[in-house]
């Protein structure tokens, strides 16, 4: 191979600008938006309207993270996907709050819980479930700062919001299915909404998500020692960064670090104006409605206006039972900041133990 057949390396134009510049227009799915947000605005008016708002905001974080987890598959794997996050959910927000009360087996428990969360990939179309689990872990976590302390009853809150969540999918469902046969009648050509069947990870790519597990368990326990010692007001969201920022390989890790480094800098400070200026129970629920519809909507289109929106969407949230405001908005910042460079610090890990000659992978014999 020639020098100008060869790949060109890396540059500040692919590493920084490409993640933040993507964008696929056809991809944005509106409708998905809608009915999330819709589904979403029930337990977000009841923690407006009511005393028991802490409650309610565990609901609607439990029906957001199923409405994430069942990710962009078809209907029939993401009927698969949503069961397994409904369960999950419910599980990793009732384990991070027993983690919170062990002292100091509280970093070990939490580095082996995330590297438990991420061996989720393993399972085929369930690759978000696993995430979505670890961020419920992380919100129990911090959970311990609001009266609700029994795990029981935090996981029946997130299995509650998962059925509200199931409700809106197969909604949906029952909606493209009755366009698919209005298409048939029609004549027109019915969209295919089933994916090729994947196979299982074969050997290689399992040890490298063990791997990559495991990187991510200590990533977010060191993390999270390091906000707890900076006295970071909420110290669990550097958990969350890690989970989100590190991933299978080191370049996409990076891309993945630019894009929430970016978005989250960018949608605190649009969540720090949100908070101060939009009073009232009817605006914050228009504005978390809004961001609910647009960050499910563009997910797929594009990832920094996914963070973008996101980001000022836990913000608002959050800020119905607590104090928030520019305070929340740069222990965000900082926060993302720490679990990205620990996600990246993880990932090159993972990277140079499984290029070492001695890594199992590389010491396998090659396939004919």
């Amino acid at each position: 191979m020639s020098a100008t057949e060869r790949a060109a390396p890396p540059t500040v134009s692919t590493v920084v600008l490409d993640p933040l510049s993507q964008f696929d227009r056809p991809r944005i799915d509106w409708f998905s938006g809608i009915v999330v947000a819709a589904f979403l605005s029930i337990p977000v008016a009841f923690a407006l309207g009511t005393h028991d708002k802490a409650a309610w905001i565990v609901v609607a974080l439990g029906a957001l993270n199923v409405f994430i987890g069942q990710g962009l598959l078809d209907f029939r794997h993401r009927s698969r996907a949503a069961f397994l996050a409904l369960g999950l959910n419910a599980v990793g927000l009732a384990a991070g709050s027993l983690v919170a009360t062990t002292g100091n087996f509280e970093f070990p428990l939490i580095a082996i819980s995330i590297a438990g969360f991420e061996l989720v990939n393993l399972v085929p179309y369930c690759r978000i479930v696993g995430l979505a689990a670890g961020a419920m872990f992380a919100f129990g976590i911090g959970i311990r700062h609001t009266g609700l302390t029994s795990p029981g009853l935090l996981a029946v809150l997130a299995l509650a919001g998962g059925v509200l969540a199931l409700a809106g999918i197969y909604l949906q469902r029952a909606w493209i299915l009755a366009q698919g046969r209005r298409a048939q009648r029609s004549g027109r050509v019915s969209i295919r909404w089933e994916p090729p069947d994947l196979p299982l990870p074969d050997l290689p790519a399992r040890r490298t998500v063990f791997t990559t597990a495991i990187a991510a368990g200590v990533a977010a326990s060191l993390a999270f020692a390091l906000g707890a010692w900076l006295g970071l007001a909420h110290d669990y969201w550097t958990i969350l960064s890690v989970i989100v920022v590190l991933q299978v390989g080191f370049m996409a890790t990076l891309d993945m670090a630019v894009v929430r480094m970016t978005g989250t800098v960018a949608g605190a400070a649009l969540g720090g104006l949100l908070v101060i200026y939009v009073t009232g129970a009817w605006a914050m629920g228009v504005a978390i409605a809004a961001l609910s519809a647009i960050t499910i909507s563009v997910r797929s289109a594009s990832p920094s206006l996914y963070v973008l929106s996101l980001t000022p969407w836990v913000l608002l949230l959050l800020g119905i039972s607590s104090e928030s405001g520019w305070a929340a908005a740069e222990a965000r910042v900082v926060a993302t900041l720490i679990g990205g460079l620990f996600a990246l610090a993880g990932a090159f890990a993972a990277w140079a133990i499984l290029r070492s000659p001695n890594s199992p992978v590389n010491s396998q014999p090659s396939r004919s």
